[in-house]
Formats: C-alpha cells, sequence, structure tokens
C-alpha cells in the first residue's frame, strides 16, 4: 500500500532532521591534514638528531628560502621555491634537507619552523623526482628523523607507483628507529591516486595494501569526474566501508546510487548501512527535506524486513 502524502512528509521531516552532521566526507581537509602533518608524526623537539648546525655561511641561502617561503600567498605551492630547488645539484638538495631539518627541529612554534617543513617536503620530492629508489635509500640514512623524510618522499611517489611506495613500507615498516606508523600518510596519497585513475585501480589497491588500509577505509579526498563508483561499489561495497564513496555518488548520481544499493540489498540482504549516506548525498546538493521526498517512497521498492531496517538506519543517525 501506497504511503500518503501526510506520512511522506512526516517521515520527511524526521530524515531531514538526522542530517545534521551528516554532510559530504570531509576526507579532502583531512588529505590537507595528512599532508601538512602525517599521521604519528614525532615533536619538533625529537627530530634534529645528529642533525649539523648550519654554518654562518649556509644562513645566508637559508634564510633567502625562508623568507621566499613566508612571503608567498599560496601555501600549497611556491614558484620561487621550486625554482630554486630545481637549480640545485643532488648532493645540494640533501645537505639542504639536513640544514633545514634542525631548523624544523629547534622545537618553536614560528613562521620559519613551518616553512622548513615545507621546504623539507619539496625538497625531498625533488630529490626523488632526480634520484628515484637512490634517494629513497639515502633517506634511510640521512640525519634527523628518517622515517618522516622517507614518508614525505613516498607520499610523491605513492601517487604514480603504489607498488613501489608499498615495497618502500614492507621493507621499513617495523625499522629500528622508525616511529610507528610513519607510513600511514603514503597510504593515503596511494589511494589518491588510484582513484584519479579509476575504480579498476583502486579495487587493485585495495588488494594489494590490504591491512595497511586504515580502518579498511577507502576515502580519498575526492572523486574524479566520470568515476565509475558502480563498478567499486560492485566489487568492494558488501566487503568493504565505502560509505565517503556512496555519499559522493548519491550527491552526483542519486537515482544510480539507489538503484545499485537497492539491488544490492534485495538480492544480498546487505547495505542497509548506506541508507544514511545516500541521503546525506543526495541532501548536499538538494537540501534534507527534498531528499528526504525523494527518498521516502523508494522504500516501499524495498521487501518489508528490509524496509523497516532501513528507516531505523535513516532515523538513528
Amino acid at each position: 500500500m501506497k504511503r500518503g502524502p501526510v506520512i511522506i512528509l512526516c517521515l520527511a521531516g524526521l530524515f531531514a532532521g538526522v542530517l545534521t552532521g551528516r554532510m559530504l566526507p570531509q576526507a579532502a581537509s583531512e588529505q590537507t591534514a595528512i599532508t601538512k602533518a602525517p599521521p604519528n608524526a614525532t615533536s619538533p623537539s625529537d627530530r634534529h638528531g645528529g642533525t649539523t648546525k648550519p654554518t654562518k655561511e649556509q644562513k645566508h641561502d637559508l634564510s633567502t628560502l625562508l623568507k621566499n617561503w613566508n612571503n608567498s600567498s599560496d601555501f600549497s605551492r611556491n614558484p620561487l621555491v621550486e625554482r630554486e630547488l630545481e637549480r640545485m645539484s643532488a648532493p645540494a638538495l640533501r645537505e639542504l634537507i639536513g640544514e633545514m631539518m634542525f631548523i624544523f627541529g629547534s622545537g618553536t612554534n614560528s613562521p620559519d619552523t613551518f616553512a622548513a617543513r615545507e621546504i623539507i617536503v619539496m625538497a625531498s620530492r625533488e630529490l626523488y623526482r632526480r634520484d628515484g629508489e637512490s634517494a629513497l635509500e639515502w633517506a634511510i640514512t640521512a640525519p634527523g628523523d628518517r622515517a618522516l623524510i622517507l614518508s614525505w618522499m613516498l607520499n610523491g611517489a605513492a601517487i604514480d607507483s603504489p607498488d613501489l611506495a608499498k615495497r618502500w613500507i614492507d621493507r621499513m615498516r617495523d625499522a629500528e628507529g622508525f616511529h610507528e606508523g610513519w607510513w600511514q600518510s603514503t597510504v593515503y596519497f596511494a589511494i589518491a591516486g588510484a582513484t584519479s585513475r579509476g575504480a579498476d585501480e583502486l579495487i587493485r589497491l585495495n588488494e594489494s595494501y590490504g591491512s595497511l588500509i586504515p580502518d579498511r577505509c577507502l576515502s580519498p579526498a575526492s572523486f574524479p569526474p566520470g568515476f565509475e563508483y558502480e563498478k567499486l561499489f560492485k566489487a568492494l561495497g558488501t566487503k568493504e566501508p565505502l560509505n565517503d564513496m556512496m555519499q559522493y555518488w548519491s550527491a552526483t548520481d542519486r537515482d544510480a546510487a539507489w538503484t545499485a544499493l537497492k539491488e544490492t540489498i534485495n538480492t544480498e540482504g546487505k547495505g542497509i548501512s548506506y541508507m544514511g549516506n545516500l541521503l546525506a548525498g543526495a541532501a548536499a546538493v538538494q537540501g534534507g527535506e527534498n531528499a528526504a521526498k525523494w527518498l521516502i517512497p523508494k522504500l516501499e521498492e524495498l521487501p518489508e524486513g528490509q524496509r523497516s531496517d532501513a528507516i531505523q538506519s535513516l532515523t538513528s543517525g
């Protein structure tokens, strides 16, 4: 029996109310946070062991780099510093990383400390771009926090070469002197890179990285236009938590997301937990009340038992 408009409006109001806090995933801001501060990184005061203090002559060059960085209005990219790093030889880059590690490990909370960290990241990736795995071999013997330097190099490598990154994670995961979880930020970069190449790559990465993926959750910062949500959902939707993906998918094409979810619920009896993400994704585009009005009638397409579970899932958030 079809629900009357009064019941639909009541349920719509109820579901719209539970949407508070159910917004599109915050993975983008989290990814930025990962780039700025890798998980489980040690405190700055712990990072300068074995690093040589810059000489008086070296300080002038370092101060120029720091000044160029601090004068930039774009903290995600600094062309002046990039050009300086590109002009440096590989030995000069290695020396610079050691010098910047001393500033970064000074224990002060200043613009120079932040700038030093970002310059280390850029220099590490430039060195990897030049020397490939030879740069990684150097990183594990570098002065200062070797795990931090290696992770920053691997973060860049993981985007295009996830297999290489995993091989190095496996090799150094429990190495002496490497703090626990030093590799976690690299996994996020590998996920982001695989996502940019499509569902097949993300499925393969999930199989390859396995338990390295935090909480077994594939949560990239965003999904590119034309991403094959349905392929990913059918491959992994009942095996791994794809809540963020469902939310993005629903915001992009709510009807396609609903059709795939309904099929999974009806044929496998699984997927009810995604109902809140489906609703939240639609609500992010259309508003809570309109999204609820769209979804409520569709619940009639589910078997009675599954329909009750779906309503409970939607109202328990």
